[in-house]
């Protein structure tokens, strides 16, 4: 097929070319030119391309001179440079993953509560651990939800590093109904809440990396909130580590530091950023 439409390909070239013959480099549209180059452009394969330039360069030359090879020399790059870009993958479908994600560990959350045996308060308020836990997990939820919605505005293109922080975020939270459910039937035993606030440390971990790849890498943040981002998840990453020792002594001193750290993300905007960020347009 290539051989029988190669000469096909020169004798049309050169015969729309032959057409300028005679004419005035000055009474030839430039428009011709954008179009004529756009319709080899058009033409698959490189070789296919070749045939038709080299075939009509002399009857160019000829037809409209120097000056007209430039100007479709412009045309065939102005048209290059025009040329649609691939699609960059855009992060609604990770926004949407880890909502999917967050849901999921509500449900199975409230799966995991158990109605107490006798039919009175009595035997509800016996069940406190059971409660305290799943409340203190419920905020947990929420406040890491809120905090990744408010990374994820900064976030333009799904590459292969946000993805991957990503997943292991989601991987820590994924962690927390197990340890909820632990430290829920142990009564707050040291162990579980020992446990329960290594989960905590690793989440905050894994959160630091999102800043790194959402704030650190965009120019809407200010130095100044950027600063106050990583204080505090560098501050409440030490007391999430701290509560994981001190729980193996006092499990429900290392509970009410878990609940404080979590207050200091209550706003997940830091101050001085009051300013709102319009979402990311896809590409």
């Amino acid at each position: 097929m290539y051989n029988a439409e190669r000469p096909a390909l020169c004798r049309n070239g050169s015969s729309n070319i032959g057409r300028l013959r005679g004419r005035a480099p000055e009474q030839t549209s430039a428009r011709w030119y954008l179009w004529h180059s756009r319709l080899v452009l058009g033409l698959s394969g490189s070789s296919r391309i070749s045939c038709a330039l080299l075939a009509d360069q002399r009857s160019v030359t000829r037809a409209i001179g120097t000056r007209g090879i430039q100007g479709l020399s412009v045309g065939v790059q102005i048209h290059l440079e025009n040329m649609p870009l691939p699609p960059r993958a855009t992060p609604e479908r990770l926004s949407a993953l880890s909502d999917g994600v967050f849901a999921v560990l509500i449900t199975v959350l409230v799966l995991e509560l158990r109605p107490p045996a006798s039919p009175t308060f009595k035997a509800l308020l016996l069940l406190w651990p059971t409660w305290l836990s799943y409340a203190v997990s419920y905020l947990f939820i929420a406040i890491v939800w809120t905090n990744h919605h408010y990374l994820m505005r900064y976030a333009t293109e799904a590459h292969s590093r946000l993805l991957w922080c990503n997943f292991a975020h989601l991987f820590s939270m994924s962690l927390l109904p197990l340890s909820t459910a632990w430290m829920a039937v142990s009564a707050l035993a040291p162990q579980p809440v020992a446990f329960y606030a290594a989960v905590f440390f690793l989440v905050n971990a894994t959160y630091i990396g999102l800043i790194w790849e959402l704030i650190d890498r965009t120019q809407d943040v200010l130095s100044r909130v950027r600063r106050i981002m990583h204080v505090r998840s560098i501050v409440t990453l030490c007391l999430f580590g701290t509560a994981s020792v001190v729980a193996l002594k006092l499990p429900l001193v290392a509970l009410g530091i878990c609940i404080c750290c979590l207050i200091v993300y209550l706003r997940p905007a830091p101050p001085g950023s009051e300013k709102p960020v319009s979402p990311a347009t896809p590409r």
